[in-house]
C-alpha cells in the first residue's frame, strides 16, 4: 500500500515538471504568434501579399498559439489571397475564419471577415452572397458601435452597385459610407468612400466631379501613409484627367504615386489599376509602341493574379496593331477577345449552377435545418423567460400599488380622524371660553346691574344694560352663522368687522368691488365667516392694537385673499389659557386646501390666508 502512495507521489511530480516545462514554451510561441500576425499585417498594408502570406503560413504551423490569433491569421491570409485575385483560395479561408470567429464569439473577426468574405463573392459574380456578408457585417459593427467598419462595409456595398453599373445607388451608398466615416473621423474610410463615389462618377461620365472628388484632397490622401488608399483614390482622378485631356496634370499625379509604386507588388491589383491608366496616357498621346510594350507586360503579370480581364488585354492590343497598321495581328488578336468573351459567360453560367447546386445540397440542407431549430429552440427559451420575467414583475408591481393604495388609505382615515378630533377639541375650546365669557361678563355685569338696582339709583344702570346688550350681542353672532340669502359674505363680514365691539381702535375694512362675491358656496362663505371671527377674536384677546385692517381680494382666476393685520403683539399659533389661537384657523384653511403665512413689517402683524 506504501509503495503505490510513492509511485502517485513520483508520478505527480513528473506531470508538475512537465507543465513546468510546457508552459514557458506555450507562451514563447503566443508571442511570436503576436510578432508574425503584426508584422505580416504591415505588409499587407504596404500591399505585400506574398511576404504577408509566408509570414502568415509559418504562424499557422506553430503549436500553443490561442484561438483568436488563429482565427485572425487565418482572415489575413483570406484577405491576402483577395489582394492576389486567388478567389478561389480566398473564399474557403473566409469561411474558415467566419466559423472560428463564431465560435470564440470574436465580433474583431467576425466583422473583418464578413466585409472579406463579401468582397471575395462580388469578385465571384455572386451579388446575393456578397450583399448576406455586408449585411450581417454591418449588424454587428452597428451592434459593437464601430462605425469606422459600418462605413468600410457601406463603402464595399457602393463598389459592388458601381460594379454593376448601378451607379445612382453605388454613388447613394458612397455617401453613407462617407457619413458614417465621418461621423467615426476615420479620414481613410472617408476618402476611401470618396474614391468609389468617383468611380461612379467617372462610369457616368462625368470626369469633372469625379477629379474634384479626389483632387482637392490627394495630397492628404498621401500624408496618411496608406498604399492601398493612394492607388484606390488616385485610379478614378487620372481616368478623369485623361478622359478631360489634363494630360500633363495626370503625369504630375503619377510622379507623386512613384514612391508609393514602389512599395507595392507589381503583380497587385493597385499596380495593374495604375498601368492601365499609364497605357491609357500613351493612348491619348498616340504612343502606340510604348503603349503596345506595356500591354504586354500587364498580360506577363496577370499571370500571377487576374487583375485585368484577359479580354480586356486582348481589345487593346488589338487596337495598338491596328492603329500602327498591323491589321493581320489586329484581326487575330479581336479574335482571341471574342473566344475569350464566350468562354468567360460559358464559365459564368457554369459557375452559377455549380453554386446553385452546392447551395442546395442535401447535407447542407441538413445542417441548415439543425441550425435553424436550435436558433427556434433557443429563440422560444428566451421567449418564455422574458414571459415569466415579465408576469412576476407584474405581479410584484401589482402586490406593491396595493400595499401603497393600502397605507395611502389608511393613512387618509387616520388624517381624517385627527381634523375632526381637532374640530371636535376646537368646538369645546369654543364652548369653554363662552361659557367664561357668560360668566365673567353677562353674569357679573347682571351682578352689579342687580345691586344698583336695589339701591334705586337707576342712572346708572342704563350704561351697564348697554354693556350687557353689547356681549350678549357678539356672543351670539360668534354662535350663529351669518345669513346670505339677502348679502355676500364680504357684505356679512363687512357688518361683523366695522360693529367688532373692541375700545379705543381703529378698524379699517376693505373688499373688491365686485359681484362674484354672490357666487361663492355659501358652505365656502361660513368657513370664512368663521375664519374673520377667529382672527379677529385672536386679536382682541392677545393684542394690543390700536389698528386693525382687515381686506378681502377676489383675484381674475377666482383666488380669494383674506389680510388681516393689527399694530398690536403677534398672535400666537397655539393655544393659549384664553382661546384657540390661529390654530383653528389653520386647520380650516387646510380643510379648504389653502394656505396661510405670517409676516411684519413697519411695526404690523400680518396673517394673510390664499383660497383655491
Amino acid at each position: 500500500m506504501r509503495r503505490n502512495h510513492y509511485i502517485i507521489i513520483i508520478a505527480a511530480l513528473i506531470l508538475s515538471l512537465m507543465a513546468c516545462n510546457r508552459k514557458p514554451t506555450t507562451t514563447q510561441e503566443q508571442s511570436k504568434a503576436e510578432r508574425l500576425l503584426d508584422a505580416a499585417s504591415e505588409l499587407t498594408a504596404m500591399s505585400r501579399p506574398d511576404s504577408a502570406l509566408t509570414l502568415l503560413d509559418s504562424l499557422l504551423n506553430l503549436n500553443g498559439i490561442d484561438d483568436t490569433v488563429h482565427a485572425m491569421a487565418v482572415g489575413e491570409k483570406a484577405n491576402n489571397m483577395l489582394i492576389l485575385g486567388r478567389m478561389a483560395d480566398a473564399l474557403p479561408l473566409c469561411r474558415q475564419a467566419i466559423s472560428e470567429g463564431e465560435r470564440i464569439g470574436s465580433d474583431e473577426v467576425l466583422i473583418n471577415q464578413y466585409s472579406t468574405c463579401g468582397i471575395v463573392y462580388r469578385r465571384l459574380g455572386l451579388a446575393d452572397s456578397a450583399m448576406w456578408a455586408y449585411q450581417h457585417g454591418i449588424e454587428v459593427s452597428k451592434r459593437v458601435g464601430l462605425k469606422d467598419y459600418v462605413a468600410n462595409l457601406y463603402n464595399n456595398i457602393a463598389v459592388m452597385y458601381v460594379e454593376t453599373d448601378r451607379l445612382r445607388e453605388g454613388i447613394s451608398y458612397a455617401d453613407e459610407a462617407t457619413r458614417w466615416a465621418t461621423e467615426a473621423k476615420d479620414t481613410i474610410e472617408m476618402f476611401s468612400a470618396l474614391a468609389t463615389k468617383a468611380s461612379a462618377l467617372l462610369k457616368q461620365g462625368n470626369y469633372r466631379d469625379a477629379r474634384q472628388t479626389i483632387a482637392p484632397h490627394f495630397d492628404e490622401i498621401l500624408s496618411t501613409g496608406s498604399t492601398p488608399l493612394a492607388l484606390k483614390t488616385a485610379s478614378p482622378m487620372l481616368q478623369s484627367c485623361v478622359k478631360l485631356g489634363l494630360l500633363d496634370e495626370a503625369d504630375r499625379y503619377l510622379r507623386q504615386l512613384q514612391p508609393v509604386m514602389q512599395k507595392v507588388e507589381p503583380a497587385s491589383n493597385g499596380s495593374l489599376g495604375i498601368l492601365e491608366i499609364e497605357a491609357a496616357l500613351m493612348h491619348a498621346r498616340h504612343n502606340y509602341k510604348d503603349e503596345l510594350a506595356l500591354w504586354n507586360r500587364i498580360e506577363a503579370l496577370c499571370k500571377t493574379n487576374q487583375g485585368v480581364p484577359q479580354q480586356r488585354i486582348m481589345w487593346s492590343k488589338a487596337e495598338c496593331m491596328r492603329l500602327t497598321g498591323n491589321t493581320a495581328d489586329a484581326l487575330r488578336y479581336m479574335r482571341e477577345a471574342y473566344n475569350i468573351a464566350d468562354s468567360t459567360k460559358n464559365s459564368g453560367v457554369s459557375r452559377q449552377l455549380s453554386e446553385f447546386s452546392v447551395r442546395y445540397n442535401t447535407q447542407q440542407k441538413e445542417l441548415q435545418i439543425v441550425k435553424l431549430s436550435k436558433e427556434k429552440a433557443t429563440e422560444r427559451a428566451r421567449f418564455m423567460t422574458v414571459v415569466l420575467v415579465l408576469a412576476i414583475t407584474t405581479m410584484l408591481l401589482a402586490f406593491g400599488i396595493v400595499v401603497i393604495l393600502y397605507k395611502r388609505r389608511i393613512a387618509n382615515q387616520r388624517y381624517e380622524l385627527n381634523l375632526r378630533r381637532k374640530y371636535i377639541d376646537g368646538l369645546e375650546s369654543e364652548r369653554a371660553r363662552l361659557a367664561r365669557e357668560l360668566h365673567d361678563g353677562v353674569c357679573n355685569d347682571l351682578l352689579g346691574l342687580q345691586m344698583l338696582m336695589a339701591t334705586g339709583d337707576k342712572q346708572q344702570t342704563i350704561p351697564i344694560l348697554k354693556d350687557i346688550m353689547i356681549g350678549v350681542r357678539q356672543i351670539s353672532h360668534d354662535l350663529m352663522p351669518p345669513r346670505f340669502a339677502h348679502a355676500d359674505i364680504a357684505k356679512v363680514a363687512a357688518d361683523y368687522v366695522t360693529h367688532y365691539p373692541l375700545a379705543n381702535c381703529n378698524i379699517n375694512f376693505q373688499s373688491t368691488d365686485t359681484d362674484s362675491w354672490k357666487h361663492i358656496d355659501q358652505a365656502k362663505a361660513f368657513e370664512i365667516y368663521r375664519i374673520i371671527q377667529e382672527l379677529m377674536g385672536n386679536i382682541a384677546k392677545h393684542a394690543k392694537a390700536h389698528i386693525i385692517n382687515v381686506s378681502m381680494t377676489y383675484e381674475k382666476w377666482g383666488q380669494i385673499v383674506l389680510a388681516v393685520e393689527n399694530d398690536g403683539a403677534e398672535p400666537q399659533l397655539k393655544d393659549s389659557a384664553n382661546g384657540i389661537g390661529l390654530h383653528t384657523t389653520a386647520d380650516r384653511v387646510l380643510a379648504m386646501n389653502g394656505e396661510i403665512k405670517r409676516s411684519e413689517a413697519n411695526g404690523m402683524y400680518k396673517v394673510e390666508i390664499k383660497l383655491n
